[in-house]
């Protein structure tokens, strides 16, 4: 999102540097520092042009612009036309100016389609890709964290990492596991039965790191616990299906209608 200011025409860019700038004292009161985020469209050493969804923004880049690539200090060489951007700046003498540039890490959606000792293989629409977790990779869902013993081939994933050809050093996945609608028709201890709308029973045990979220209908979300989960309650739930008992349940939203 883009706060609302007055945009500057990006061809005369200020040439001195903006007295505003952090760690400087400055002689007159800055303007409050908004971000711009879309795609890379054009780049110099002293310019970078922005497709944003309200179109091309234009702002002025100085040698004090930090510059951070996919997690590294950079400088502005190392950002192209086509990357994804996050332009954080401030407008100032009609001039907007960019305070700091972030080319993040990609963000590579698709499906689980193998299990592997060190990861998973991820099918894209036009590729595949062979995603390594290690100890410090963060796996959740919603608000459930997990493991790679969590994940199985069907699950949905987005990977946040870095890639090198088809391989990809995760450092966070965001997992869509099976997912369920429908009615509690029982519960014993963390053991919930739900009818799903399909006419399919579908029985869960939850622990200690399933997510509860009680959804009113009117008011705040907030956290709740396995009492919030009583019998005739809709929710829906995000579970890994096994064949021969209860599956394990990773977070369930408890719809009331207080």
């Amino acid at each position: 999102m883009i706060a609302s200011v007055a945009w500057a025409a990006a061809a005369k860019p200020p040439a001195a540097q903006p007295n505003w700038w952090p760690g400087e004292k400055p002689k007159t009161a800055p303007a409050k520092e908004n971000v711009a985020v879309g795609t890379v469209a054009a780049v110099s050493a002293t310019k970078i042009d922005v497709q944003t969804a309200q179109g091309v923004k234009s702002f002025a880049v100085f040698s004090k612009t930090r510059v951070v690539v996919q997690g590294k200090k950079a400088t502005i060489a190392d950002v192209k036309a086509g990357d994804p951007v996050r332009v954080a700046f401030r407008v100032v003498n009609n001039a907007a100016a960019a305070v700091q540039i972030v080319v993040p890490k990609p963000n590579i959606k698709g499906r689980i389609t193998e299990i592997t000792g060190s990861g998973f293989t991820l099918k894209t629409k036009n590729a595949e890709f062979a995603v390594n977790v290690g100890e410090a990779t963060k796996i959740r869902s919603k608000g459930y964290i997990g493991s790679l013993a969590d994940l199985q081939v069907g699950f949905g994933a987005a990977v946040i990492g870095t890639v090198s050809g088809n391989n990809i050093a995760a450092d966070a996945v965001e997992f869509l596991p099976a997912v369920a609608r429908g009615a509690v028709t029982a519960v014993d201890g963390n053991i919930i039965t739900i009818k799903a709308i399909r006419q399919q029973t579908i029985t869960v045990v939850a622990n200690e790191k399933t997510a509860i979220l009680v959804r009113p209908r009117v008011g705040p979300n907030t956290k709740g616990t396995i009492a919030d989960v009583k019998v005739g309650v809709p929710v829906n739930i995000g579970y890994k299906p096994v064949q021969d008992g209860p599956s394990p349940l990773f977070w369930i939203d408890v719809l009331t209608g207080m």
